[in-house]
């Protein structure tokens, strides 16, 4: 695997410059990999560090935030390796793992090494610390008798090599530049070393060093070997030097491509991993195989009962599931649930049971359900187009584009039309349209508001769709609702409602009489206000919540439930609900009993007996194994694996 280094005329010579533009280009045109990939280990709490399967093929050592354990692949069990540890690595033969273990006072570390049985993949003695200089990042060599490692201090870098059970420690090679990740040639008496580059002298490079020390070479190609020909480590623009994805832009935003190669540099093909994986290490027992961490969201789809305080989940996949919302008739909700690298939509039963996914063309967003039940109107997220789904039988439709993505679509009342918001924007105004599509395409406007000019670089407007025949109108300083069938509007509240990337935090009561609007509480925060809708006045909920309070009706208008951040951390998070009575008074925390993390998206169930909302508790990472072996062979390129020293 390989990292591409730019190509740079002022930085490189000429040919070094040749050398690495011909790399850079055979990886990027490379023929796709399609490995085979299985899991090796759901998902943990508890971990998401390295993991290197051992020459037995059976045990891998995975680092975990308790440390380092053993993982059989035949048992599935675990047992405790060291109680402390990273950059854990195998001897060849499997007769020992090295690793760094911090002190438990102070923050330096060194080399331990645990004794192990090859054959079983079991601790056959203690852990014990075998450097007496501090180190990170061990590696065995090839006969497994000596550990190669990083030492630094105020004065700089050190690659030191010592006997795996510890004695004499020899300096090989030393920088002021820092240097990483040192990996043992094949032939044994040698090492590639990392060495980062300087911002105004070098890039980063590859050094190789004699075992026995010297003066190191430049790898002009980024491109070695550590056992057989997959196992190629490059060192990448970040300056480590790591089994690593190289980023290439023809592959997209925050996409990444795992490029292979031979020891030349020639290029074996490419692979466009999921977002979410990142690399671990190659398996020490075959050179087509590769583990990698798979980081999956945990965020369930929890509904919550209003009189008793209970709690249950309506899912129990590991994965993504966010922004719930109930049937028309509540017995179904509808959810968002994250399949491979794309979010699609899944429907399950409100009392609990199997669920059902749809496949959607792009990410949805601002669902709707019909009147009737029958269908579900949603945003694409990456485009500003709207699609209609039937739950019936699956069937997709887009229907039109140039949708405003702040706010929902609504059906109308009959089920014949949705009303959406359109955003046209030119010479330095912008215009706000309320339009509704037919479902046979047909589209209508039905009301404008605008032009209205910027306030510093925001259109400090939206509009919100309320009902049939009312919209609310949010401009700088004040708020009104406007009539659908006329041109009738009437200012209803002065002052600052509060805006979130353009988006007003306004929503209608059911019987629309009130707005509920989030506005600038004096001493700071916000605060969640009913304002009436004919004017009549302004009406203060309970206690005021600091940083983006989100209110949502129940169906009797008489109770809102209240997204707000205790806190203001810049990064909205850790978000709680509360029930916020209109009456005025004060709101009733209701996730104190849930165990997750950032609460998001409620929504309550028509009787108002019931409440669903999705929990994110924090990311969890699983164990996978690519293994390349099929798609190599495929290409006519030989993975037999080499013979050990």
């Amino acid at each position: 695997m390989i990292a591409v280094i730019p190509c740079s005329r002022r930085l490189l010579s000429a040919v070094s410059v040749a050398v690495v533009c011909s790399s850079v280009s055979a990886v990027l045109n490379a023929q796709s990999l399609q490995p085979a990939i299985r899991v090796v280990r759901e998902a943990s709490t508890d971990g998401g560090g390295r993991a290197v399967e051992g020459p037995n093929g059976r045990t891998i050592v995975i680092e975990q935030n308790k440390g380092l354990v053993l993982y059989d692949r035949v048992t599935k069990g675990t047992t405790p390796l060291a109680p402390a540890g990273d950059a854990a690595a195998w001897s060849p033969r499997g007769g020992s793992i090295v690793f760094s273990r911090q002190e438990e006072r102070g923050s330096s570390a060194h080399i331990w090494m645990v004794p192990m049985d090859s054959a079983r993949g079991t601790p056959t003695g203690a852990p014990r610390r075998i450097s007496a200089r501090t180190g990170t990042m061990p590696a065995v060599s090839p006969d497994g008798r000596s550990v190669a490692y990083v030492n630094n201090d105020s004065t700089g870098f050190r690659v030191l090599v010592a006997p795996i059970t510890g004695g004499n420690e020899r300096t090989i090679l030393e920088d002021k530049v820092r240097l990483a990740a040192p990996q043992w040639a094949g032939d044994g008496v040698s090492l590639f070393v990392h060495r980062a580059g300087s911002s105004s002298q070098s890039l980063p490079s590859l050094l190789r060093v004699a075992a026995a020390g010297g003066t190191p070479s430049t790898v002009l190609s980024p491109y070695l070997l550590r056992r057989g020909v997959l196992t190629a480590v490059g060192a990448n623009v970040t300056g480590s030097l790591v089994h690593e994805f190289a980023k290439g832009a023809e592959v997209g935003r925050d996409r990444t491509q795992m490029v292979l190669s031979d020891v030349s540099g020639r290029s074996l093909g490419s692979f466009l991993p999921a977002p979410s994986m990142r690399p671990s290490a190659w398996s020490m027992a075959s050179p087509t195989r590769m583990l990698v961490n798979h980081w999956v969201g945990t965020t369930s789809i929890r509904m919550y009962n209003v009189a008793d305080g209970s709690l249950r989940s309506l899912t129990d996949t590991i994965s993504i599931n966010r922004w719930p919302q109930f049937s028309p008739d509540g017995r179904q909700v509808a959810y968002q649930t994250l399949v491979g690298d794309r979010f699609q939509i899944a429907v399950v039963p409100a009392t609990g049971g199997a669920r059902r996914v749809f496949a959607t063309s792009a990410d949805p967003r601002n669902m709707r359900w019909s009147p009737d039940g029958s269908a579900i109107a949603f945003m694409a997220d990456q485009e500003p187009t709207l699609h209609v789904l039937d739950t019936r039988n699956g069937a997709l439709r887009r229907l039109i584009g140039e949708v405003d993505r702040s706010d929902s679509p609504r059906w109308r009342a009959d089920g014949k039309a949705i009303r959406y918001v359109r955003r046209v924007q030119s010479a330095g105004s912008l215009t706000l349209q309320v339009r509704q599509v037919l479902l046979d395409g047909r589209d209508e406007l039905l009301r404008s508001f605008g032009p209205v000019a910027p306030v510093g670089n925001l259109f400090a407007v939206a509009v919100r769709i309320l009902n049939d025949t009312m919209v609310a109108v949010r401009t700088p300083g004040e708020m009104a609702v406007a009539d659908l069938r006329s041109d009738a509007q009437r200012t209803i509240f002065r002052g600052d409602v509060s805006m979130n990337g353009g988006t007003a935090f306004i929503d209608g009561s059911p019987d629309g009489r009130w707005l509920a609007a989030s506005i600038d509480n004096v001493g700071g925060g916000e605060r969640v206000v009913l304002v009436a809708t004919d004017g009549s006045g302004v009406r203060q909920t309970g206690s005021a919540m600091a940083c983006g309070s989100i209110a949502h009706w129940g169906p009797k208008s008489d109770v809102l439930v209240l997204l707000g951040y205790p806190t203001c951390d810049g990064g909205y998070t850790r978000g709680k609900l509360y029930l916020l009575p209109t009456d005025g008074s004060e709101a009733r925390l209701i996730t104190a009993k849930d165990n997750g993390y950032d609460f998001m998206s409620p929504d309550f169930s028509p009787d108002g007996r019931s409440l669903v909302y999705a929990a994110d508790a924090p990311w969890q990472a699983r164990l996978l194994e690519l293994d390349f072996a099929g798609a190599l062979r495929a290409s006519g390129t030989s993975n037999k694996a080499p013979s050990r020293r």
